[in-house]
């Protein structure tokens, strides 16, 4: 039984955990996984996206686990821990206590840091200052090992006693809290969990920040021209204890010369509900990274995706043949089509619905709706049709030989007694709901 401890540091890690959600919709995912979100910015879109996203999946595997012996929905997948690096949203220099330093400590802090940045109030995340983001996550993951009752610290204690263990911290390293947070993540929980596979997925950029700001005080804070320059500092700087930390590391994204209108939403939402960016190809992508097999060796192992073309520019569709092999592929497939027949199906009349004799009560479909429809959108936002006026220019996934945009046109000629190719599973799949779930214990 493959156990997997994920920790999501930011919103690309937010999404990249999503990303891993939806694999394990259709079997490719380990067994059992633990979600963890380290985050500043509690209000994030793309945060509430993954925590919506988990518990969507666990009212479906709750109730259909191992549905019909298709393999989708196996994993067990466990409630996100949410970790909040300053709980109480104070400015950064009463989140480090300088009050509490020496004079010669004080006077150290105050050259480093100029009086804006000591009095900024962190509730929107670090935006792209890792250096404030890595003391403060540092000082959580020093008090949670303080707190014996501390989430984190019992979580830790559960993966103690799992055997076939592996973690993976991911972010991004272009920007504040997922630049600050991976390494320092990674030394803690090598230190707490030795007997773990370590690694993490650093993602480089594939999108940039829009030049219209929601807010004007974000106006040049918060950009993406020194991306790849915060990239080679966070790699250059921190590369002997990227090392020490992990086993395994996996470097997914593009350069900026790719990326000139590849902005993830049309204004810059620096934190809050408003910034939840669409799903894209390059985290499902890292997302794969969890179900790759990975051997110890005396020496960090790095990994990285590329697309090339004879051009030297990159390609901008990827078919969904060409995603990495450990996906299997007949499964994403079936489950595509699954999710598209509960979506529409629900759209038809109820003089529809009740000639249909594999259609369940409203009660018992609701539950597979909710998640059909977030996974049917999380597929066309990185698709290169785009969803809600916005597609990724550059780099996206091409669904159109797929089933998403065929059995809609389909489904709606059923009535009577002929039956979608998927009804048994569908049936059987109602059928296994409010059953009860014996979970083994390895």
């Amino acid at each position: 039984m493959k156990n997997l401890l994920i920790v999501g540091i930011g919103g690309t890690g937010s999404k990249i955990i999503e990303s891993v959600v939806h694999l394990a919709a259709s079997g490719n995912a380990p067994d059992q996984i633990f979600p963890v979100v380290i985050d500043q910015d509690e209000h994030n879109g793309n945060l509430n996206q993954c925590r919506k996203t988990v518990e969507l999946y666990q009212q479906v595997y709750q109730n259909a686990h191992g549905i019909n012996n298709q393999k989708i929905f196996n994993s067990c997948i466990e409630k996100t821990v949410f970790l909040k690096p300053n709980e109480s949203n104070i400015n950064f220099e009463s989140a480090i206590e300088i009050h509490s330093m020496s004079s010669l400590e004080q006077q150290i802090i105050k050259a480093l840091y100029n009086d804006l940045q000591l009095c900024d109030v962190l509730k929107d995340g670090y935006k792209k200052r890792a250096y404030i983001g890595s003391i403060l996550i540092k000082k959580m993951l020093t008090n949670a090992d303080k707190d014996p009752t501390s989430e984190l610290n019992n979580l830790i204690d559960v993966c103690k006693n799992l055997y076939d263990l592996e973690v993976i911290v991911v972010g991004s390293i272009f920007g504040g809290t997922g630049a600050a947070g991976i390494v320092v993540t990674g030394q803690h929980l090598r230190e707490k969990l030795p007997h773990a596979k370590m690694s993490s997925i650093m993602m480089t950029p594939y999108f940039k920040i829009a030049n219209e700001y929601e807010k004007e005080d974000d106006q040049g804070i918060v950009t993406s021209d020194s991306d790849m320059n915060l990239v080679k500092i966070a790699l250059e700087m921190n590369k002997a204890d990227i090392e020490t930390a992990f086993d395994h590391v996996c470097i997914i994204g593009s350069e900026l010369d790719y990326l000139q209108s590849e902005n993830a939403t049309k204004k810059a939402y620096v934190g809050g509900e408003k910034q939840r960016n669409p799903a894209h190809v390059f985290e499902l992508i890292a997302a794969c990274f969890s179900k790759k097999e990975k051997k110890l060796s005396d020496s960090t192992k790095y990994y990285s995706y590329g697309i090339s073309s004879n051009d030297k520019k990159p390609k901008c569709s990827i078919r969904i043949t060409q995603l990495p092999k450990e996906i299997e592929m007949q499964k994403v497939n079936k489950l595509l089509d699954f999710a598209s027949l509960i979506v529409k199906a629900n759209n038809n009349p109820q003089s529809w619905k009740i000639r249909q004799p594999w259609f369940p009560p409203e009660n018992e479909f609701t539950v597979l709706f909710n998640w059909a429809e977030r996974h049917l959108e999380w597929w066309n936002e990185m698709d290169k049709r785009g969803v809600n006026d916005h597609n990724w220019n550059m780099f996206n996934i091409d669904l159109e030989e797929q089933h998403i945009y065929k059995i809609g046109a389909q489904i709606s000629m059923f009535i009577g007694k002929n039956y979608p190719k998927n009804a048994e599973l569908v049936y059987d799949v109602i059928n296994s709901l409010n059953t009860l779930v014996v979970k083994e214990s390895k």
